[in-house]
């Protein structure tokens, strides 16, 4: 049957080659890859032919046209095809004008050859036999690329590529051994395959198949060796040890240590790279060396060039192991290295960074304190760098607040506000003094952000930019203890300002949290806790203003409002009732003094709006069986305050 069929198409190929007529070349063409994608894997079988093979990665591409080479064991028959499928190649590679052939037919004529190629070699084919399989495999792969069919290219490009590597290991050793036989009749060929063996050593490597990574890897750097005229190079001889000794490292550092060693070392020794030497020293970390032995392996380096990345991230390895005082030796010995360098401060960072790590506070501060003194004396750090100097001590400053330890906390937010120029405003400074604020309300300590006004000013920047909902109203709760402080000290006159920007703030916690349903991360419990926070301060603003009537008033519509936003409870609508009826009885009051008829109208038709409103309330509580018992005033003194409110700022 297979016969049958490969005698067939070999008719069809001569038909082709003779042929002229651009239509009849179209019909044929289509004729023959429906014939060669029909070829079944038993027709392969039947051929007794494996046509999987090594699969190279060329340095660059031989020439297009291949010449005749058949293998004396095929039988005439086969012999006739293959010729035939290589005459077809030929042909179809220089036809290159587009009327004759197109890119499409191209292709697919090229398929046709390889294919048939494939069928005809046996399963030990010559040397010139597998080089050409691998180039038409190629060559087919990448015209089904070409033409945008990538999916058609992908066997093609595996045979050529890695069906052998990944899926016959033994196969591939042959291969490669007979190769390097090869070798000494064609030395210009040395680069080729040490290469290709460094790209199975990849492809192996990636799959973590390490026993047979180092198989390639360690092929690659002795058929490199083989000839110094055509190797690969110092460079790629280096890359490929280094390889070698990661896939040891990772395979099994403790059972294959010594190789792994030896085979960095060499790699230094071919040509010397940071990557070598850091990978020595990893090396050496993950086994347990002595620090004798880590001394040496940083010693021999000490005097090459590296850059200023990489001795950190030496420094990062050696003290992440514990190995603190090599690390900070070896730290002490940068600067000297890039004394021009805009970047130094990252070596003082990393410092800091390790001494906050290993509890050691005291220095920590005093590095800090350089970089200070630095940044006014014309070494300040890079935009990158003081940011992450921001970071640092903010972290620290958050663990001593987590902590309760409020000054210390302060004595880390001073550091960062050192570096802000009088009169700089910007959200970071504001959420700065806002939680500056917040450790001297928890020391009980107001008097002293001195910067009370800049404080508040900071606050009112961060609130009307805050998208975060908990940061917003730690922002607010933050403002309105720092504005009431302030009202308290003040006198009548100044005091009518402030009140009207508590009134303030408290509006946009009232509206924040009708916003706050659309937030995912603002949880609804969340939105009780700040709504009765901010209810509260309102009634007891309300009523601790007394005197002024409006403004009385205006906290009490503030303090209604807000509490809608809390369950309703016998408290909470007990609250609101009362809320309703003192702005109504404020609305009346003033009604009564009002002289022209338009503002007592406006007055009074608010109170009855209020009142209505408590009427709604009332209702509820009757429902609820919530009502005041009989003889229970409405609105006593006692009802008006709220004693022992939680007011925080976090």
């Amino acid at each position: 049957m297979a016969g049958a069929r490969l005698v067939v198409m070999e008719g069809l190929v001569r038909e082709l080659l003779r042929e002229d007529a651009p239509s009849r070349i179209a019909a044929l063409t289509e004729e023959l890859f429906q014939a060669a994608g029909s070829i079944s894997e038993e027709d392969e079988r039947a051929t007794e032919v494996d046509p999987r093979l090594p699969g190279p990665v060329p340095l660059s591409s031989p020439p297009e046209e291949i010449g005749f080479s058949c293998a004396s064991h095929h039988t005439a028959a086969l012999t006739q095809v293959e010729e035939g499928a290589i005459s077809l190649w030929n042909w179809a590679v220089t036809k290159h004008t587009g009327s004759v052939v197109n890119d499409e037919q191209r292709a697919k004529l090229r398929f046709v050859a390889c294919r048939l190629v494939c069928l005809c070699e046996g399963s030990d084919p010559p040397e010139g036999t597998i080089r050409r399989q691998i180039l038409m495999c190629m060559k087919t792969g990448k015209g089904w690329i070409d033409i945008g069919k990538a999916g058609l290219a992908d066997g093609f490009l595996e045979i050529a590529m890695t069906a052998v590597a990944q899926g016959d290991f033994q196969k591939a050793v042959i291969c490669v051994q007979r190769c390097k036989d090869m070798l000494m009749k064609l030395p210009k060929e040395t680069c080729y395959l040490s290469i290709l063996c460094y790209n199975f050593g990849v492809e192996t490597y990636e799959r973590k198949r390490y026993e047979q990574t180092s198989f390639w890897l360690s092929q690659s750097y002795d058929i490199g060796k083989m000839d110094k005229k055509y190797s690969v190079g110092k460079e790629m001889q280096a890359k490929v040890l280094r390889l070698l000794a990661t896939a040891y490292f990772e395979w099994d550092c403790n059972l294959y240590l010594d190789k792994a060693l030896k085979a960095i070392s060499l790699a230094n020794q071919e040509n010397l790279h940071p990557a070598g030497f850091y990978l020595k020293v990893k090396i050496l970390l993950r086994s347990g060396a002595s620090d004798e032995d880590i001394n040496s392996a940083v010693a021999e380096f000490l005097h090459h060039e590296m850059s200023l990345d990489f001795c950190l991230n030496t420094a990062k390895l050696l003290l992440e192991h514990g190995r603190e005082s090599i690390g900070l030796d070896f730290l002490k010995s940068v600067p000297e290295r890039f004394e021009s360098s805009p970047d130094l401060g990252k070596i003082t960072l990393l410092h800091i960074e390790f001494l906050l790590q290993n509890r050691r506070e005291l220095l920590a501060k005093q590095k800090v304190e350089e970089i200070i003194i630095g940044h006014y004396t014309g070494k300040q750090l890079l935009p990158e760098a003081l940011n992450q100097l921001h970071v640092i001590l903010w972290d620290r400053a958050a663990k001593h607040y987590e902590a309760k330890s409020y000054s210390e906390a302060l004595h880390w937010y001073n550091y960062s506000v050192s570096f802000y120029t009088p009169g700089q405003i910007d959200q970071n400074l504001a959420k700065l003094q806002r939680n500056m604020a917040s450790c001297y309300l928890h020391l009980k300590q107001v008097d002293k952000n001195e910067q009370q006004v800049v404080a508040i000013k900071a606050l009112e920047y961060l609130s009307e930019r805050l998208q975060d909902c908990r940061q917003l109203f730690a922002a607010l709760k933050c403002l309105v203890r720092l504005m009431l402080s302030k009202v308290m000290a003040e006198d009548e006159e100044k005091r009518h300002e402030d009140i009207n920007s508590i009134l303030t703030y408290l509006t946009l916690a009232h509206k924040r949290l009708a916003e706050s349903f659309t937030e995912e991360k603002f949880t609804g419990d969340m939105r009780i806790l700040e709504a009765h926070w901010f209810r509260k301060v309102a009634w007891n603003l309300a009523v601790q203003f007394r005197s002024c009537p409006e403004k009385m008033r205006d906290f009490f519509l503030l303090s209604f409002k807000l509490s809608q936003f809390c369950p309703s409870d016998k408290a909470v609508l007990i609250a609101r009732k009362t809320c309703l009826l003192m702005a109504a009885a404020v609305d009346l009051e003033l009604g009564r003094q009002q002289v022209t008829p338009s503002e007592q109208t406006e007055l009074l038709t608010r109170a009855l709006q209020h009142l209505q409103a408590c009427k709604e309330v009332w209702k509820i509580l009757k429902l609820t069986g919530c009502l005041p018992r009989d003889g229970d005033p409405l609105v006593d003194d006692k009802s008006l305050e709220y004693r022992n409110i939680s007011v925080y700022c976090w």
